[in-house]
């Protein structure tokens, strides 16, 4: 480690330290988990893994046009009330890691 880069370490360290995960940036971009983190590059090269995100949210499908296969789907924080053309409603967890969804689960 550079001197002039030790403060930048400091809280990863920390974090390390308190039981959250260290991911090191490869040359290509991605992020991966590792497990004993040497600290040896650039401060830019590591992070501490950002948390999943869950938002809930109702879905509804409505048929307008009882004649085609068209399904419009709307989303919402409230649960949906009983509306024309509706034709079904669910309550969806959606998770995201580092801003991507990786899983969307119907909870209700």
């Amino acid at each position: 480690m550079k001197r002039e880069h030790a403060s930048k370490f400091i809280p990863l360290v920390k974090a390390f330290g308190e039981g959250k995960t260290i991911q090191y940036r490869d040359g290509q971009g991605h992020w991966l988990d590792i497990n004993n983190p040497s600290f040896g590059n650039e401060p830019e090269d590591y992070r501490v893994k950002p948390e999943a995100t869950e938002i809930v949210r109702w879905v509804t499908a409505h048929n307008t046009d009882h004649s085609s296969d068209r399904v419009i789907v709307y989303t919402s924080v409230y649960e949906p009330q009983a509306v024309a053309h509706s034709i079904g409603a669910a309550k969806v967890k959606y998770t995201f890691e580092d801003g991507k969804l990786v899983k969307a689960e119907v909870i209700e």
